[in-house]
């Protein structure tokens, strides 16, 4: 998030623009290659020497994004929010593979899946709700199988990573491998029921255990996930939007000490000039549609959800999630075309990772 600090550093700056005889606060234009403005900006945060995007940077040739890179090394700190967001999430998504399950009793409940057969034993016992009821099984992630092409962004923990539905709500399980070799699976189904997350086995399916028994034709249990192919580099669209850098200079600008008449000039000139900007350089972007949010399932990349700003769940650590949030997977959605997994009919969900004090946490939103 955007800190006083930043923005009374942009407007002295801004103040001795003027004084030396410029009519705008602006910082002047700069003309500068895309790949040596991410040179720039490399070397402004430690965490930022193994990001992907410069990594690629001399391989990337994207106007709107030059646009961005540009205005970050003008306006320097008072971007850092996009600047973190960029780094952070730009990159290279890898495509899902999908292999259909349509014999539970061959089922290898430990691997990475999508569909009602997560792993459950004596240890580890089908999760329930406050309530008591069964959570709707979803989907799980085996960091030890998927290990090696996950390891461009992490070296991941042995664990499997599931994801239930409680109501409207994505519950995570975080399961050691280490804790399960050598143990049964339980592969009973309690009476499950949820209309808005679940995994439709039919077409007909509308959520519940009951599907499943109902059906006299063929059933899809579920999908292996496996890792296709790297996708081509990508940015996370919330980078071209200005809003939330917006709202937060409007916020620090009702603070006393900004409340002089040349600090209001200069920052309604700033809030003017840099939301032209973006929104140029957004029109830029959809343009290319280069984009992976019209996708299958991926990992890593942007995220397909509508409701939820991606860049508050990496940058807001006030917020009620913690911040510094990146996508791990974000799976297809067949609640229009089933069977498969179904988030809200139409919605769509996403399985987030971290690191916070030395530890690996997960967390999964799901929206409309």
């Amino acid at each position: 998030m955007l800190n006083q600090k930043a923005l009374k550093s942009y407007l002295a700056l801004a103040k001795a623009r003027r004084e030396a005889g410029s009519p705008s606060g602006i910082p002047v234009e700069v003309s500068v290659s895309l790949a040596d403005a991410l040179s720039f900006l490399a070397v402004q945060d430690d965490t930022y020497k193994g990001a992907a995007i410069i990594r690629a940077k001399d391989q990337i040739a994207d106007p709107a994004l030059s646009d961005i890179v540009t205005l970050c090394v003008r306006f320097g700190s008072l971007l850092a929010p996009v600047r973190n967001l960029m780094m952070a999430t730009s990159g290279f998504a890898l495509n899902e593979i999908r292999t259909p399950i349509h014999d539970d009793a061959e089922v290898d409940r430990k691997r990475s899946m999508v569909g009602t057969c997560l792993w459950v034993c004596d240890k580890f016992h089908w999760p329930l709700s406050k309530t008591g009821a069964p959570l709707s099984p979803l989907m799980q992630i085996n960091l030890r199988e998927l290990h090696s092409p996950l390891m461009a962004e992490a070296d991941f923990p042995a664990l499997l990573v599931q994801v239930w539905g409680d109501q409207i709500t994505p519950v995570v399980r975080t399961i050691p491998l280490s804790e399960i070799e050598g143990s049964a699976s339980d592969g009973s189904i309690p009476d499950w029921e949820n209309e808005h997350l679940y995994y439709g086995v039919t077409e007909e399916a509308s959520g519940s255990a009951k599907d499943i028994q109902a059906s006299s034709g063929q059933i899809l249990y579920g999908e292996y996930i496996g890792i296709g192919p790297a996708d081509s580099f990508a940015v996370s669209r919330d980078i071209f939007s200005f809003e939330t850098v917006r709202y937060e200079i409007e916020i620090l600008s009702e603070n006393s000490q900004f409340s002089g008449q040349d600090a209001q000039t200069d920052i309604s000139e700033l809030i003017d000039y840099l939301s032209d900007r973006f929104e140029a350089a957004m029109a830029k972007y959809e343009q290319s549609d280069r984009s992976v949010s019209d996708k299958d399932g991926y990992f890593f990349g942007d995220t397909k959800l509508r409701q939820s700003d991606y860049s508050s769940w990496f940058n807001d650590h006030g917020a009620w999630h913690g911040g510094g949030w990146k996508t791990l997977y974000q799976p297809c959605n067949k609640g229009d075309a089933l069977p498969g997994l179904s988030i809200f009919w139409d919605g769509e969900m996403a399985l987030f990772w971290r690191i916070k004090d030395g530890t690996f946490e997960f967390c999964a939103e799901a929206d409309r």
